[in-house]
C-alpha cells in the first residue's frame, strides 16, 4: 500500500499525496510491518481470493491485530465480513468525521467532492449521505498477427505510414499495442464496477497505475463498489462504535 499511495502516487502528482507524506512525518500515520502470523494469512488470502497484495495485507492485519478496516472494494469486504474483520468505506470516514464533529456540513460536502475526483461515488450515495447530515444536523448530531484488412483500413494504414514515416510492421505493432492497452483498461474497469475485481487488481491486469485506473473509473462515471446498501452498513457499524 505504500508504495502504492506514496511511490507511485508522487510520480503521477496525484492529489493528497502530500497530505498521507505529512501524516506520516508528523506520526499520526504509520507504516504498519507484518507479523509471521500476518504474512501467512497474506499468502493465503493471495492464493484463495482475487484480491491484490495491498488489499490482502490490509485484511490480514485488521483480522490479526482487531482493526477497523477502511475499504470501498466489493471483494475484498466480502472476505472482511467472512473474517469477521469491521469495516467502514471512505465515505463512511467522513461519516464518522462528521458524527465527531471533525467537519462540518460544508465540510463534509467538500470532502464528498474532493473524493469524486478520486472515486467515482454513484450520486444517489452522495445525496443520501448529505441527507443523512441533514436530518443529523436537525437532531442536533453534527455529527503478431495475420488477418485480412478491409480496403478502407489499409488506406487509413498507409495514410498513418506517411504521416509517422514508418514501414508497415513498426505502424502496425504500435497501434496494436494501443489499441490492446486501450481495451485492457476498458475490459478491467468494467470487470471493477461490476463488483468482480478489487481496484487494485483491475489496475494490475490493466497494466497501469492504482492512480491512472482511479482517474479512468472516474472520468467514465464507472461507478465504484461502494453504494447505498454499503453506506447503511457503515452507518449502523459507526453507530455501533460510538455507542
Amino acid at each position: 500500500m505504500h508504495h502504492e499511495v506514496i511511490t507511485q502516487g508522487r510520480r503521477l502528482h496525484a492529489a493528497g499525496v502530500e497530505q498521507v507524506e505529512q501524516a506520516l512525518e508528523a506520526s499520526w500515520l504509520h507504516v504498519a510491518r507484518p507479523t509471521t502470523g500476518e504474512q501467512k494469512l497474506t499468502v493465503r488470502l493471495l492464493r484463495t481470493t482475487r484480491l491484490d497484495d495491498g488489499e490482502a495485507e490490509a485484511l490480514a492485519l485488521a483480522s490479526r491485530r482487531k482493526l477497523l478496516l477502511v475499504v470501498d472494494d466489493k471483494e475484498a469486504r466480502h472476505v472482511a465480513e467472512a473474517l469477521g474483520i469491521a469495516y467502514i468505506g471512505t465515505a463512511g470516514v467522513l461519516w464518522e468525521a462528521y458524527l465527531r464533529r471533525h467537519l462540518t456540513l460544508d465540510g463534509l460536502e467538500d470532502r464528498l467532492t474532493d473524493l469524486t475526483k478520486v472515486l467515482w461515488l454513484s450520486p444517489t450515495v452522495v445525496a443520501a449521505i448529505l441527507k443523512k447530515a441533514r436530518e443529523a444536523k436537525q437532531w442536533k448530531h453534527e455529527t503478431i498477427v495475420g488477418a485480412r484488412l478491409p480496403k478502407g483500413l489499409v488506406q487509413d494504414l498507409e495514410r498513418i505510414e506517411r504521416i509517422e514515416q514508418s514501414d508497415r510492421s513498426t505502424t502496425v505493432r504500435k497501434l496494436l499495442s494501443h489499441a490492446v492497452d486501450q481495451w485492457k483498461l476498458e475490459y478491467y474497469a468494467k470487470q471493477y464496477g461490476q463488483g468482480r475485481l478489487s481496484m487494485a487488481r483491475a489496475a494490475r491486469d490493466a497494466g497501469v497505475s492504482i492512480w491512472q485506473m482511479h482517474s479512468y473509473v472516474r472520468e467514465h462515471k464507472i461507478p465504484t463498489q461502494y453504494d447505498q446498501e454499503e453506506f447503511e452498513h457503515d452507518l449502523k457499524t459507526i453507530y455501533a462504535r460510538l455507542g
